[in-house]
């Protein structure tokens, strides 16, 4: 049953957009017919993927953040 109800989706939502939600899905490494009902259904294929990570992100300058005194 669940490859019949994925298989489907294109029907709705057509061919790019389950694309885009498989991508989406791998990427989230959440392959399940849940995640792709739930990425298609709350139009998360069509928002652009975010790649940046909490490693990657800079953090702020605040007054009390201690930088450079351990080096």
């Amino acid at each position: 049953m669940f490859r019949m109800a994925v298989i489907n989706f294109p029907k709705t939502y057509g061919d790019a957009r389950v694309e885009n939600a498989c991508a989406k899905a791998i990427s989230l490494n959440s392959v399940s017919y849940t995640t792709l009902k739930n990425i298609l259904k709350n139009g998360q294929d069509t928002q652009p993927a975010t790649t940046n990570t909490d490693a990657e992100t800079p953090t702020p300058y605040h007054e009390n953040l201690r930088v450079g005194e351990w080096e």
